[in-house]
Order: C-alpha cells, then sequence, then structure tokens
C-alpha cells in the first residue's frame, strides 16, 4: 500500500518561526566508537568426532551455494574414527571457488603451522592457500594446487596423489614480524616415506599475516574431496 512521493520536497513546514526552532540547536561533535581489536589467534585441533553428520565443522567459515555443492561432516569415510569433513562440488556453480571453507587464524608472529589428512575423489580440483587479508589485495603466503591427480606449487608439480585414499599434508611456515618469504611442504602418502620440500617461495613476497586459509574446490562436476584431522597452532 506504500505510495510512492517526492522525497526531495520531505521537510519542515509551517510558520517561518517554527521552522527555524532547528537551526537553534547545538550538537556536540559526533564521536565514533573505536575500531574493534582484531580477533585472538585461533587454534584448531579437530577430528570432527564431536560434530553430528550433517553439521558444518565448528570455528570454520561455510560458502556454498546449495546448488548441489556442501560442506559438512560426514560419517561416510574417515581417515580416523568415524567422521571427517566432505567437499562436495557441482556444476553450474555462480563462482568457481565454491565451495570452499575458511578458518581465520589471525597469526601476527612466530611459525605458523596447518596440517590435515585428505582424499580426494575422481575428479577433484581443489587449491589450499594461506592468505594476508589484512591488506587490500590480499597477499597469498604459501599455496598448493590439485588437478588431474597432481600436487603442484607455483604451477610446477612435485608428486602424484592417489584417488579413494587418504594421505596428509603438513604446511609451516614463519608469518608477520618473522616472515621470510619461505615455506615448508610435506606429505605423507599411503605406505611411503612423508616426501619434504622445504624452502619454496611465497606466493607473495608481501605477505605477512596469516589471516585467511581456505580449502577452495575448483571443479565444475559433482566431485569432493574430504578433509580430517585439521590443526591449526602458532608457535
Amino acid at each position: 500500500g506504500f505510495q510512492p512521493f517526492d522525497y526531495s520536497k520531505a521537510g519542515l513546514y509551517g510558520d517561518a518561526a517554527w521552522v527555524a526552532i532547528p537551526t537553534r540547536f547545538e550538537y556536540p561533535p559526533v564521536e565514533f566508537a573505536p575500531l574493534p581489536p582484531p580477533p585472538p589467534p585461533l587454534e584448531v585441533s579437530d577430528d570432527f568426532e564431536f560434530t553430528p553428520a550433517g553439521s558444518p565443522p565448528a570455528d570454520a567459515e561455510v560458502n556454498v551455494e546449495n546448488r548441489g555443492d556442501l560442506i559438512r561432516v560426514t560419517d561416510e569415510t574417515a581417515a580416523g574414527g568415524t567422521r571427517s569433513v566432505k567437499i562436495q562440488d557441482a556444476p553450474g556453480l555462480q563462482a568457481a571457488f565454491n565451495p570452499h571453507l575458511v578458518y581465520k587464524p589471525n597469526y601476527t608472529a612466530g611459525q605458523a603451522h596447518c596440517s590435515f589428512d585428505l582424499r580426494l575423489e575422481p575428479g577433484a580440483i581443489l587449491f589450499h592457500e594461506w592468505r594476508s587479508w589484512d591488506v587490500d589485495p590480499y597477499r597469498i603466503g604459501p599455496s598448493i594446487w590439485i588437478r588431474d591427480g597432481k600436487l603442484t606449487v607455483g604451477g610446477s608439480p612435485l608428486l602424484d596423489l592417489p584417488t579413494g585414499q587418504w594421505f596428509h599434508v603438513e604446511i609451516t611456515a614463519k608469518v608477520g614480524a618473522d616472515a621470510d618469504g619461505k615455506w615448508a611442504l610435506t606429505v605423507a602418502l599411503p605406505g611411503e616415506s612423508p616426501r619434504r620440500f622445504p624452502d619454496l617461495a611465497v606466493a607473495s613476497p608481501e605477505f605477512k599475516n596469516f589471516t585467511w586459509t581456505g580449502w577452495c574446490s575448483m571443479a565444475t562436476d559433482k566431485t569432493a574431496f574430504y578433509l580430517d584431522n585439521l590443526r591449526l597452532k602458532n608457535e
């Protein structure tokens, strides 16, 4: 029932003395509240066993379009125990990087560690990376891509990965005031000795504070990957 009107004519009407009353008011200067402090550092040690199946993982930001894509705790498979996080892609999504799972560690000094178990389904395409989101544009630190069963860093393939099997990934890097532009990667495949890749160069030399980390599915078909035993800590 709203009837549009000419908002430019809105205001105070009436006798001139009446209309002039507000001009005599004096107001103190506007004082804005200070900016909120940055969030405290986040540490995560989650095997997802205490999160009900069908729920999102705790302490995480879940980005889905609900068009066949999903991010939820599942009891379909697990690296240990009975549950893991399933990240399922779907065709026809608006954003290529959806679905994606995000944590915000906010580490500004020392050495940061991120480790997780990963299981790929056929056709899975994903990247995992660290970012400094406190600057614009954001800066990228450690970054890995997985496509066609190959793990690559900076466009260079490092090793082949299995599908349908769990394997372990560990990433460490100095961050914030201690950042030195380097990071280290360790991958432990089933039945093999861990493969270590030290002194890798971060994607952006200006990467400092570790404020964002994500697992983004980049497939365009229905496929999935699973995460388990996720650890984030700062020393």
